[in-house]
Parts: C-alpha cells; sequence; structure tokens
C-alpha cells in the first residue's frame, strides 16, 4: 500500500500580471495553472502582484494618473 502525501505548494495560489489587447490586470492561479481568475479590470496598467502567504490578500500596484499600492481580498 503506497500512501500519497501532499506537496506544500500543491495547494498553493500566485498572483500574476496579464496584458490581454494592450491592458495589463491581476490574475491568480493555482501555482500548476488551472483555476485561473481574474481579480482586476480597471482601465489602468496594473503589475507587480503578490499574493499573501496565508492566501487571503493581493497586493499590486496600478500606474495611472493616481499610481498607488492597492491591497485586495484573494
Amino acid at each position: 500500500e503506497q500512501e500519497s502525501k501532499a506537496r506544500p505548494y500543491e495547494n498553493s495560489w500566485i498572483a500574476f500580471t496579464r496584458t490581454l489587447s494592450g491592458n495589463s490586470n491581476i490574475f491568480v492561479s493555482k501555482v500548476d495553472g488551472t483555476q485561473v481568475r481574474q481579480v482586476t479590470n480597471t482601465p489602468e496598467q496594473e503589475a507587480n502582484a503578490s499574493i499573501s502567504r496565508d492566501g487571503t490578500k493581493i497586493v499590486f500596484t496600478r500606474n495611472g494618473v493616481n499610481s498607488r499600492i492597492f491591497t485586495v481580498n484573494a
């Protein structure tokens, strides 16, 4: 009988920037590339996405008239 052990990263999420039609928005997905979900949808350029260790928050920058750092729920 073999025991299957989950790797620590198997249920982990990543945050990333994707540029579609010249507009950059923030997305999240499982580390294996599944369950991709768009987090932002604005006309401004968003980048530098990072997800908290506990997976509950995403921080990113938005460049535009009012460039700032944002935090949203994951």
